[in-house]
């Protein structure tokens, strides 16, 4: 299965064309995709009209949901949050960390 990340999902659904959005499309093809909650929840976020929402929903509606934090990533997330600072790079959000986790 294939986890894609927000960003992708945004792109796949602006129109935009990336080698990112065609593994997206291909991975469709194949039935290998699925999503997280966590991704869900910013993606769900982003629309300012609720027809947008309904559209979204209806799009991953077919697609097994990924629990993405729980307490056996928590800690590795938080980890991997503090080894990033250490080297001297500042995560965009706790999301994305444990996203990457």
């Amino acid at each position: 299965m294939i986890l894609v990340d927000t960003s992708v999902w945004i792109d796949f659904f602006a129109g935009r064309a990336s080698v990112q959005v065609g593994r997206l499309k291909q991975a469709a093809v194949s039935g290998h995709l699925l999503i997280g909650d966590l991704i869900l929840v910013e993606l769900l976020q982003g629309p300012r009209h609720q027809r947008d929402v309904v559209r979204l929903q209806q799009a991953f509606s077919g697609l097994p949901v990924e629990t993405l934090c729980g307490p056996a990533i928590a800690p590795l997330a938080a980890a991997n949050y503090r080894k990033l600072r250490r080297a001297g790079i500042t995560p965009r959000g706790t999301v994305d960390v444990i996203i990457a986790t």
